[in-house]
């Protein structure tokens, strides 16, 4: 059953689990920066290199900042302390 944003509060009840089947390539071109994901976690739709910069890429693509999510690829060689 497919299933449309506005049905959910929240994220896709799948986002979680298609967001861990982005192939590593694809995240490797994102490390350090901020990323908006599709609603249902399958592709990385926005990036910038800060918040701010993120919502403008987000807006500017046409993209309804409130049915992405929002999140980070974390370099993996930097501390986060």
């Amino acid at each position: 059953m497919e299933t449309n944003s506005l049905d959910y509060k929240w994220v896709h009840p799948n986002f979680h689990e298609n967001n861990l089947h982005i192939a590593q390539e694809e995240l490797d071109k994102y490390l350090g920066r901020h990323v908006a994901y599709s609603w249902d976690g399958k592709h990385i739709v926005a990036s910038g290199i800060d918040y701010d910069d993120l919502a403008r890429n987000v807006e500017a693509a046409g993209l309804n900042p409130s049915q992405v999510v929002w999140g980070y690829v974390d370099a993996g060689d930097v501390s986060n302390l």
